[in-house]
């Protein structure tokens, strides 16, 4: 006899119950149909039994036409391709497509072989809650966003009855937000730190586009040479996250530490005797090829520095934080750093006060000098008791 088998979804609000058959082809377990009553189900199971008996399996494949049962890792892979595709013709870029799928392997290890259709939404919100408390909220967004991409994908490909995944919210990360940032001295000795690598030719500049300019980790692997006017002094800058597009005036030092890294590629290049394939890029490697990560590099450098828990991207809030301590104000963040709305930028209210300290100094050589004391003259006794 035919093997048939019920399954039960218990859903938030309702049951579903799913039949299933083996293929007597292959052999694999395939989905057929789905009921929102177990009696429907039974009935279905029982006449599916009598087709498969019978070998029908002509009609059994008319009904099957409007379903492809398929497993995670085969609409994973649809999404990958899918994801090169953009990066090629410019819509994505290579450090966002090359972040979708380390999410996506993540996923692949917990569902790969899973039949998307076996997957419900309290599967889905399990895996949210266990990798928010594993390893943070902002990584369990991330997930979850990869995870309505595939599938959101599945549906399209008719390889389940309906998206699950797409009604799930997302964690709220505004207690989550991280700002950390080094004021001057700090940002010195981690750039000191980057001197004693091997990577300081192009670290150091990396670093400075962070910190003095706000650039992300995107925004640095994406520059390129005709971004940058030296003889203007100007700097043009685009965030593909929100497609932002900002022109800054480039610092000194940034300035300095840009023109270093241009000139070592160039005798490096000629010393020897490379012809890069595309010099076009700001960093990328001596055959021409873009740079799709620095994070070995990186890593050395914040252990020498002694950073300990200091991301690439804290960088950008130590520009931001340092342009309020130093006179300027949530607006000017805003625009500096590319953000669409003010909403993004509210994170850093809370340093904007500190740019009136120099104000505050003067008012204090303002004020007399005397100060209470704990002796009986002079001191606090003078105020009565």
């Amino acid at each position: 006899m035919a093997t048939v088998l019920i399954s039960e979804r218990v859903n938030k609000n309702n049951k579903s119950f799913v039949v299933y058959f083996r293929d007597p082809l292959s052999g694999k377990r395939k989905y057929y149909k789905t009921f929102k009553m177990r009696k429907d189900a039974a009935a279905e199971a029982a006449r599916l039994r009598v087709m498969l008996d019978g070998r029908e399996y002509a009609e059994l494949a008319k009904i099957q036409k409007r379903h492809t049962p398929l497993t995670f890792n085969e609409v994973a892979d649809l999404c990958r391709k899918e994801w090169d595709r953009r990066v090629a013709t410019g819509e994505l870029s290579s450090v966002t497509g090359e972040d979708y799928k380390i999410a996506l392997r993540q996923l692949c290890r917990t569902f790969g072989d899973n039949l998307l259709m076996d997957i419900t939404r309290e599967m889905i919100l399990e895996y949210r809650a266990q990798v928010a408390m594993d390893l943070s909220v902002i990584t369990s967004n991330r997930r979850l966003f990869i995870f309505k991409q595939v599938l959101k994908r599945a549906y399209a490909e008719s390889a389940v009855v309906e998206d699950v995944a797409a009604p799930i919210n997302y964690l709220s990360e505004k207690k989550h937000e991280r700002n950390k940032y080094l004021k001057p001295e700090k940002l010195d000795e981690l750039l000191k730190a980057c001197c004693k690598t091997k990577a300081k030719h192009y670290l150091v500049s990396m670093i400075l586009l962070g910190a003095e300019h706000g650039c992300s980790k995107q925004e640095v692997l994406d520059l390129k040479w005709k971004d940058i006017d030296f003889d203007t002094d100007t700097i043009r800058f685009f965030r593909t996250k929100n497609g932002m597009e900002r022109t800054m005036w480039l610092m000194p030092r940034t300035k300095y530490a840009l023109l270093h890294w241009k000139k070592h590629v160039e005798y490096a290049r000629h010393r020897r005797k490379i012809v890069p394939k595309d010099d076009s890029w700001v960093y990328g490697h001596l055959d021409g090829t873009p740079r799709s990560n620095f994070r070995s590099a990186w890593e050395k450098v914040r252990l020498l520095a002694g950073l300990k828990g200091f991301h690439f991207h804290d960088l950008r809030h130590t520009f931001a934080s340092n342009l309020l301590t130093s006179g300027g104000d949530l607006k000017d963040v805003k625009v500096l750093l590319g953000h669409r709305d003010i909403r993004s930028t509210d994170r850093y209210a809370h340093l904007s006060g500190l740019r009136k300290q120099d104000r505050q100094v003067k008012l204090a050589g303002h004020y007399g000098q005397w100060m209470p004391s704990s002796e009986n003259k002079g001191g606090l006794s003078d105020f009565g008791t």
